[in-house]
C-alpha cells in the first residue's frame, strides 16, 4: 500500500505503507526519514483530521493512494533563559515605537460621525469615528521651525488618520 504525502514547500511524495494496520508512531519514523522532520514535530492531517499516535491505517478509514498533509511545528524555545533578555527588548521596542499624535480637524467628517470601513479580508464593517488626527508619517520633520498657522494650512484630508470603533 502507498500513500501520497503533501509537505510545504516540497513536492508531492509517495510513500509505502506495510498495510492498513501499520501505526501512526511508526508511519512518522518513516516520514522522518524521507522529509527530515522529527516525530515529535510532526502534525499529520487526513481528511480534516488529526492523525493521533497508538492508531492505526484501518481506523482512518486511509486507502491506496490517498492525500495526507505534513504540518511542521514550530520548536517549542526554552522560556526561563530568554525572559530576561526579551523583556529589555520589548521595553526599548515600545519605546522607539511611541508616537505622539496630534489632534486635527476634517472637512469631511466629525468626531462621532457614522461611517462604513472595509476590512482587509473584504467586508464592510459599520464603525464611529472616535478621534481624528493628523498621520505621523507626513509630519516627521522639524515641527519646532513651523508655526501653528503654517501647519493648519497644509493639513487635507489626506494627511489625516481616522480612530475608528467598529459595531460589531
Amino acid at each position: 500500500m502507498h500513500v501520497r504525502m503533501r509537505f510545504y514547500g516540497q513536492p508531492e511524495a509517495v510513500l509505502v505503507v506495510e498495510s492498513k494496520l501499520t501505526k501512526i508512531e511508526h508511519f512518522r519514523l518513516v516520514i522522518r526519514d524521507k522529509f527530515k522532520v522529527a516525530p515529535e514535530l510532526q502534525r499529520l492531517i487526513y481528511g480534516g483530521k488529526l492523525l493521533e499516535d497508538g492508531y492505526t491505517f484501518h481506523d482512518y478509514n486511509i486507502k491506496l493512494n490517498d492525500v495526507i498533509q505534513l504540518i511542521e511545528r514550530v520548536q517549542p524555545v526554552d522560556k526561563q533563559d530568554n525572559d530576561e533578555g526579551k523583556n529589555q527588548k520589548k521595553d526599548k521596542a515600545q519605546e522607539e515605537k511611541t508616537v505622539e499624535y496630534t489632534d486635527a480637524t476634517s472637512t469631511l467628517y466629525e468626531v462621532g460621525d457614522l461611517i462604513d470601513a472595509k476590512h482587509k479580508s473584504g467586508y464592510w464593517l459599520e464603525g464611529t469615528i472616535i478621534r481624528i488626527v493628523l498621520d505621523p508619517e507626513l509630519h516627521k520633520d522639524d515641527k519646532s521651525s513651523r508655526t501653528l498657522e503654517k501647519e493648519a494650512e497644509e493639513i487635507s484630508d489626506e494627511n489625516i488618520l481616522f480612530r475608528v470603533k467598529l459595531h460589531h
